[in-house]
């Protein structure tokens, strides 16, 4: 007797038996897209630049970045802000222009002679605030303790424990002890020679790093330069505290960025916003000349305390990552209409109902204040005139993100487990088939869309060889935003 799994080319082999094959509806179910991510392109006083820097946490963002909101520095901003509107990650790119460079010190042993070199981690002046101090260790005569200070406070301290004061290694052994260290966000050492393996002593709190420079502005090239590190990671709302007043046409540069990665299957979106002392006319202008259901353009500015508890303007473009970390965050389905606007004390300007009106009208996400809080009046993207195969549904941020949360799924999983994998016949369709029914059944149990969607075959097209056709049909929930209320009142 036989059995078991069979396969086309053990057909009619072998001895006679019952073989069975147990397949799954669908060969791979359809997950979710990375979500809840915030990508940004920023300015620091330290941290790695010109590259893409994933941030889980305040810490991180404290690590790499420091706490200087001072501008022309927005990193800690942007990252604080995104976080409190709800992100669950960043991904952030520092930016920096041309002449940028490290802060230095040389470390000599007994004899005069060059040993090592300590770097700041990092180009920019910051590194300029780091000091290093060298000793003797106090306790055990035979090693070295290298210090590491930012003004009087000790921010690192390494001691050797190998290869004693004196013997071949221990120099090479101070410099792995920094550079090991997982948690050292402030120098790095360059290994020279041994000398005579005794450094010269330095008293706290040591000698300065010199030589850091921030380098010259950035201008747009350096911003394409972070735009295209970016494009190569996942995430889902772009924000960046740039305008046209800082790079000329950058604002233009990325809608056009933002649109480019849609067109070609990667569903993304931006946060961008006003200048200060912008007028709610000129604020209408901008965002009907951008017309994106991609992109979200805030207004107006808004009064926050700064580190040194002074009220400061923050212009739109500033605050709306907040606005960022909000979309970002958004659950298919979900809105954020009327959701408070975190860590204002007022707003640049209290705007009325026939303002707030044609705001909304002109494609503005607005900041309004209802007398009790500040809040998003409504989650609506720039789009104002509809385009080709557009209806009011587009204009809807909640919308938008459902259906590229649809989009992103489907994309994810067949380039993943389908396209190149599974054979184009009625077995593979059917497969396919039944694993977009199936996403779209969790999204109708969510509440994204409406429990009528419809998946199979396009009938217009001919599902055969290289290409297979589906027809989808959704209807995407939105969420109440007119309430409208008849109360009859009886004598």
């Amino acid at each position: 007797m036989a059995g078991g799994p069979w396969s086309a080319v053990t057909i009619g082999q072998g001895r006679p038996g019952l073989f069975i094959n147990f397949v799954p509806a669908a060969i791979a179910a359809i997950e979710p897209g990375v979500s809840g991510v915030v990508a940004t392109i920023v300015k620091a006083p330290w941290g790695p630049d010109n590259q893409v820097v994933q941030i889980e946490n305040e810490h991180d963002l404290l690590s790499y970045f420091t706490a200087s909101d001072t501008a022309p520095y927005n990193a800690y901003y942007e990252g604080h802000h995104a976080f409190m509107g709800g992100a669950r990650s960043i991904q952030m790119y520092r930016i920096e222009g041309t002449g940028a460079t490290k802060s230095t010190y040389q470390a000599k042993d007994g004899a005069a002679a060059n040993i090592f070199i300590v770097n700041g981690k990092y180009n920019g002046t910051f590194g300029n605030s780091f000091s290093v101090a060298i000793q003797t260790n106090p306790v055990i005569a035979t090693a070295t303790d290298v210090i590491i200070y930012q003004g009087t406070t000790v921010m690192a301290t390494y001691t050797t424990a190998i290869y004693a004061r004196g013997t071949v290694g221990h120099v090479a052994e101070i410099c792995n002890l920094i550079n090991n260290d997982a948690n050292n966000y402030y120098v790095s050492a360059v290994f020279q020679a041994e000398g005579n393996s005794t450094p010269a002593s330095v008293a706290a709190p040591g000698v300065a790093l010199t030589g850091g420079a921030d380098g010259a502005a950035p201008v747009a090239g350096d911003y394409t330069n972070g735009m295209t590190a970016l494009e190569a990671q996942q995430w889902n709302v772009f924000h960046a505290d740039c305008i046209d007043a800082d790079v000329p046409g950058i604002r233009a540069t990325f809608k056009s960025w933002i649109d480019g990665m849609r067109n070609y299957g990667k569903y993304v979106a931006m946060v961008t916003g006003s200048a200060a002392g912008d007028t709610l006319s000129t604020a209408e202008t901008n965002a009907v000349a951008l017309n994106d259901p991609a992109v979200v353009y805030f207004h107006p500015g808004v009064y926050e305390l700064n580190q040194a508890g002074i009220k400061t303007l923050m212009r739109g473009a500033k605050y709306s990552a907040t606005i960022a970390g909000m979309y970002a965050a958004l659950a298919p389905g979900d809105d954020f209409t009327y959701a408070g606007l975190p860590n204002i004390i007022d707003l640049e300007a209290r705007l009325n109902n026939s303002q707030i009106s044609a705001g909304l009208q002109n494609g503005l996400c607005l900041g309004t204040f209802d007398g009790l809080q500040y809040k998003v009046e409504e989650a609506i993207n720039s789009l104002s005139r509809l385009g080709a195969n557009q209806g009011d549904a587009w204009k809807d941020i909640q919308a938008i993100n459902t259906m590229d949360a649809i989009a992103t799924g489907i994309t994810v999983s067949a380039n993943a487990n389908y396209i190149g994998k599974v054979p184009n016949d009625l077995i593979g369709q059917n497969a396919l088939i039944s694993a977009v029914r199936d996403f779209l059944r969790v999204m109708a149990n969510s509440r994204a869309i409406m429990p009528k969607y419809t998946v199979g075959l396009d009938p217009r097209y001919v599902s055969a060889g290289k290409n297979v056709f589906l027809y989808v049909t959704i209807q995407v929930i939105e969420s109440m935003k007119f309430i409208y209320f008849t109360i009859q009142v009886g004598p």
